[in-house]
């Protein structure tokens, strides 16, 4: 059988092989190519025509495209062996040799064909073409770092925007990748993307996806917030990626056309950048819709890098999208969004709403903690230990019990009732799995002892704690918390021994330098003053508190040696490095004590001009009315006179504090119509914006007194702008005074709950007492109100007018519980003891006699109003008329019972 053998001239083959190349059927042209130089590479006409320089380049170049490497790499090394090839073609052969042999595995010899091929050229696109495909051959022979280093190469050159682009999505991969996430942080956000014009958008969300996701699990929040914000909608992102490949298929067949060598190399690369692009359409269009689940991602973010507007925005609006699969974890995110911006009853009423709409959630136990640290954040403490309680009771999680009964005792703690804190923080102790947990509990069950002022149980609590803890920081404060209560039993050279133990065993500890302050304070006690100064002198200056604190006992300590201008010098110093109003306030007030004591009045003046000038017109300056106070008493100023001066300048704050001054000036002198009128001025002619803490403090309760509706709303604003305000305690008796009003006894209480031992210096304590054993009494709860009324008598410090009042409403209490005769006894302690306080005596010696009648003991009665109408000072009270009636009545009664 004949075989039919084909036979092509040159020209023919030449045409065969240029046309299926232009048309991209690269497997004939390589075919056509290789026949021709087969058959006739060495004819004169090939070498006369130069057809080896002319051809080779692009049938080396058709072998590759048709996977026919060895070919290639012969066609191609046959080209480069001439002498002398042309430069464009030399450019070409050498980049589609390397290709050539990276395509087929020989990494070793691509690299170095590579690093050839950039040599030969000065175009700095195609040298870092060439650097993206020798770093592509290094991650795949596992040397990621020079990867790395040749993608940042190119990245950081000045390379046409395509190729910077590809190396720096690249770059961003490998760094995720390794886990270097602060420079996939620098190459994701350092610089913008050229969005308007790459094609690799898909790639480049979901890059950033996964770096956002990375940067978040390490708490780089704001780099996590920022590659969030890079990834559009899903529908957005698919527009703009069809968008893009259409028109980089446009420029492809623009450049298609070009029949330069260059033209073909960057053919290549457009193929490769198209395939990327079209694959990554295709998973777009294939992925499930991120959006939602993006926006869930952006509020966490944003609410953790400190953006708690931001993160209220986005979960808000996926709270409410009823489309959306994320809508419940939207709506427990948009709580933490509203405690993050301070909004608590706003986050207490987004979580109950949560409740409402998703009660068999597992995050119900979540939502219920929220409501409860929200209303722990917003210092309502009462309902929080009711929230707590019912988590302790009833949540799914045992964890979520036990810790629930540690923020209990927490609570417990800020309103003052220790020893129900103790109680749950022994609880803690006895129920936590986790031994950490259960040693906090421990620490602060000692605590609780602490401030009861039970300092024996709690020194043997800390022992056991130190004694059993095997953690350094407990260890360290349990042996610190010893020292205190050491302290406070006046054990001060034990308290010196565990706090010499402390220093050598303990550097770095969190308590470090209080333990020096204490220590400084044990070896004053001890009227060891030099070494009290030595210890007062290891605190840092860069530990303003301490420091502030420090300073100041120095100063004490050299005024007990007499040491005056050392004293002095001390608060200087410390002036002159004070940056906080109060502290430096403190400082000058000590000065002028100093200087007041030593004599010099006229240096007081100055410490006192000081820091009124400097700090007058602060607004966290609470202790600025003391300093005016002095100032204003040592110069004989009026008043009046200085407030008018204030605010016609404009000093609001000073002029504040000064009206302030003069309304409880007026108090003292028992003016009370002038001083009710002071606070209305004050609280008609200053913004509410401008008054100080301790100004809406006393201005809100007065006006509160006096049945003024804005009263309230003078102490909320004391709350919301000065939440640690010394003065909170004024806004608690305000309230309450207000609850009691409404007949609200137990909302009054709840007020007054929150009052506790730590604000026993405040000048309304004594009254917050006395109002809480009036509730109590009406409550029949006798036994609390009692306990109330006799703290009052135990606090050496209460005025006579405060204990007169306290001893009547015990006398009320006794009446009460049926016993009129201790009743009696009580009423007779007011007159015997304050007969000074006119109307208080007055009660007594009436209520007295009614006590006496209606236990029909008439004939004392009459001798205890012979005695009270007989007293000039007492006619013109309330009682006295009353008082009056009564005698004669008693009298006229004894009278016929003697006819009788």
């Amino acid at each position: 059988m004949s075989q039919n053998i084909v036979y092509e001239t040159m020209p023919e083959l030449i045409e065969r092989g240029t046309t299926a190349f232009s048309r991209g059927d690269y497997s004939e042209a390589a075919t056509a190519f290789q026949k021709l130089q087969s058959i006739y590479s060495k004819e004169p006409e090939w070498q006369e025509a130069r057809l080896s320089e002319k051809l080779m380049p692009i049938a080396g170049y058709a072998a590759l495209r048709a996977g026919l490497y060895d070919q290639a790499i012969d066609s191609l090394g046959t080209f480069l062996d001439q002498e002398s090839p042309a430069h464009s073609q030399e450019i070409f052969a050498k980049y589609t040799l390397a290709l050539t042999l990276k395509k087929k595995g020989a990494h070793e010899e691509a690299l170095k064909a590579f690093a050839e091929f950039r040599e030969c050229t000065s175009s700095a696109s195609q040298q870092g073409i060439a650097l993206i495909h020798e770093a592509d051959i290094h991650l795949k022979s596992g040397q990621p770092s020079v990867a790395i280093r040749l993608l940042h190469r190119v990245f950081e050159s000045g390379v046409a925007i395509r190729v910077q682009t590809q190396a720096r999505l690249r770059l961003l991969q490998e760094q995720i990748k390794l886990g270097e996430l602060n420079e996939a942080a620098k190459t994701l956000l350092e610089s913008p993307w050229q969005s308007d014009t790459m094609p690799e958008l898909a790639l480049l969300a979901f890059l950033a996806i996964e770096s956002g996701d990375a940067f978040f699990k390490n708490e780089l929040y704001n780099e996590a917030l920022q590659a969030y914000q890079l990834v559009p909608s899903k529908s957005v992102l698919l527009e703009k990626q069809i968008q893009k490949l259409a028109e980089l298929k446009n420029v492809f067949e623009k450049r298609r056309g070009d029949v330069g060598m260059g033209g073909f190399m960057w053919t290549n690369f457009y193929e490769q950048v198209i395939q990327s692009a079209a694959y990554q359409l295709k998973a777009l269009k294939e992925a499930p819709d991120y959006t939602d689940q993006l926006l869930l991602r952006r509020g966490r973010a944003s609410l953790l890098a400190g953006r708690p507007f931001e993160s209220w925005l986005l979960f808000e609006r996926l709270a409410h999208d009823s489309s959306s699969n994320y809508m419940e974890q939207g709506h427990l995110n948009w709580i933490l969004a509203a405690k993050g911006i301070h909004r608590f009853n706003a986050a207490i009423s987004i979580a109950k709403n949560y409740l409402q709409l998703y009660p068999g959630s597992d995050s119900v136990d979540d939502a219920l903690m929220l409501i409860a640290s929200s209303l722990i954040d917003s210092q309502q403490y009462d309902e929080a230990v009711k929230a707590l309680t019912e988590l302790s009771e009833n949540a799914a999680n045992q964890d979520y019990r036990i810790s629930s009964l540690y923020q209990r005792g927490q609570c417990h703690m800020r309103l003052g009732n220790y020893p129900v804190a103790k109680a749950d923080f022994d609880n803690v102790a006895l129920k936590a799995f986790e031994p950490i947990l259960a040693q906090r509990a421990k620490l602060w069950s000692g605590i609780s002892q602490f401030l009861e002022s039970d300092f024996e149980e709690a020194l043997s609590t800390f022992n056991d704690l130190y004694a059993k803890t095997g953690s350094r920081e407990l260890k360290g404060e349990a042996l610190y918390r010893a020292a205190c209560c050491k302290y406070f039993l006046y054990s001060y050279e034990e308290a010196i021994k565990i706090l010499v133990e402390y220093s050598n065993h303990f550097a770095g500890h969190a308590r470090e330098f209080e333990a020096q302050l204490l220590l400084g304070d044990s070896y004053h006690a001890l009227n060891r003053i030099e070494d009290a100064i030595s210890r007062y002198q290891t605190i840092p200056l860069d530990v303003p508190d301490l420091a502030h604190l420090a300073a100041v006992q120095t100063a004490f300590a050299y005024e007990q040696l007499n040491q005056y201008e050392d004293a002095i010098r001390t608060l200087e110093r410390r002036s002159r490095l004070e940056h906080d109003p109060y502290n430096f306030t403190e400082v000058q007030l000590v000065c002028a004590e100093i200087q007041l004591k030593q004599g010099t009045q006229n240096d007081a003046l100055d410490a006192l001009d000081l820091a009124v000038a400097k700090h007058g017109n602060s607004l966290n300056t609470e202790n600025m009315l003391e300093a005016i106070k002095q100032l204003a008493i040592l110069k004989k100023d009026n008043y009046a006179v200085l407030y008018n001066f204030a605010l016609d300048q404009r000093r609001y704050r000073l002029a504040a504090r000064l009206g302030l001054l003069r309304a409880l000036d007026l108090r003292d002198k028992d003016l009370l119509f002038q001083s009710n009128e002071a606070f209305l001025e004050l609280a008609n002619e200053i913004p509410i914006e401008e008054l100080p803490p301790e100004c809406l403090a006393h201005i809100g309760l007065e006006l509160v007194k006096l049945e003024f509706e804005n009263g309230p709303r003078l102490l909320e604003s004391l709350l919301v702008k000065y939440p640690n305000s010394n003065y909170a305690a004024f806004a608690y008796y305000g309230f309450a005074i207000s609850e009691e009003a409404a007949g609200q006894l137990g909302a009054a209480l709840g007020w007054l709950n929150r009052i506790g031992t730590r604000d026993i210096n405040s000048p309304i304590y004594v009254d917050t007492l006395q109002l809480e054993g009036s509730l109590r009494m009406h409550l029949s709860e006798y036994a609390a109100a009692q306990v109330a009324f006799n703290t009052i008598l135990s606090f050496r410090w209460a005025s006579s007018k405060q204990k007169a009042t306290s001893l009547l409403s015990l006398a009320r209490l006794k009446d009460l519980q049926g016993h009129p005769k201790q009743a009696v006894a009580y009423c007779q302690r007011v007159f015997t003891l304050y007969p000074g306080i006119t109307d208080a005596a007055a009660k007594g010696y009436l209520a007295s006699a009614e006590y006496l009648v209606q236990i029909e003991e008439n004939a004392k009665a009459i001798e205890i109003l012979d005695e009270f109408l007989g007293i000039q000072e007492y006619r013109q009270t309330e009682q006295f008329k009353i008082a009056k009636g009564l005698y004669s009545r008693l009298n006229e009664t004894q009278g016929k019972e003697q006819k009788l």
